[in-house]
């Protein structure tokens, strides 16, 4: 299924939560950490991989954890908890 109609699904399900979604052009940390001033949560995704790309994709979970201006979830896939 393609992200769009999860999105979309979710929204059904889901209509009292707002969901903002943005395209941008500069690195994922500064946007989403400024995007944390007007927002009530702010949730990443993780893929889950190992070794450098792990470390790569945890950076930027990482840099908004440590950054934003409100609470930040950080999810992974399903079957991939830690």
């Amino acid at each position: 299924m393609g992200r769009a109609l999860r999105v979309s699904r979710w929204r059904k399900g889901h209509p009292g939560i707002e969901i903002a979604e943005q395209q941008v052009g500069e690195h994922p940390v500064p946007a989403l950490v400024k995007a944390s001033t007007a927002a009530h949560l702010v949730v990443v995704g993780s893929r889950g991989l190992g070794g450098f790309a792990s470390a790569l994709l945890a950076s930027v979970g990482h840099g908004v954890l440590h950054r934003a201006a409100c609470p930040v979830a950080v999810v992974r896939p399903r079957g991939k908890a830690s």
